[in-house]
């Protein structure tokens, strides 16, 4: 979710609307040291440097983000800061529409193959 919002305030960057932009960086940041509490909590051995740098590089990028975010907001556009319930959701897309068959069809099954 953390990445999520990053690229929502990416688009509201280019939407011209810097509340938002503030608000889905505040988001990801929030996503993001949630999604670290939950990892140290698991007691994870396996790839742990590898998923610590990760983490540590994600939140330097948002971080960067939002403070530069927030400090033209607050210097140059003056726009209201919405709360995190109020911004719009990311809704999943289906990207492939499943067609259905007959699996004792010859033309699927290739039985009509062996038949000769």
């Amino acid at each position: 979710m953390a990445v999520t919002y990053l690229y929502q305030g990416l688009a509201a960057e280019e939407q011209r609307k810097m509340g938002e932009r503030v608000a889905f960086y505040n988001a990801a940041l929030t996503s993001l040291n949630e999604a670290h509490m939950i990892y140290d909590s698991a007691n994870v051995k396996e790839e742990k440097a590898a998923v610590e740098e990760s983490l540590t590089f994600t939140n330097d990028v948002i971080e960067g983000k939002r403070k530069a975010a927030k400090n033209e907001n607050d210097f140059i556009y003056h726009e209201e800061v919405p709360e995190k319930e109020s911004l719009p959701t990311v809704k999943g897309a289906s990207l492939v529409k499943g067609i259905s068959f007959n699996i004792n069809d010859p033309e699927v099954s290739g039985q009509d193959i062996f038949a000769r």
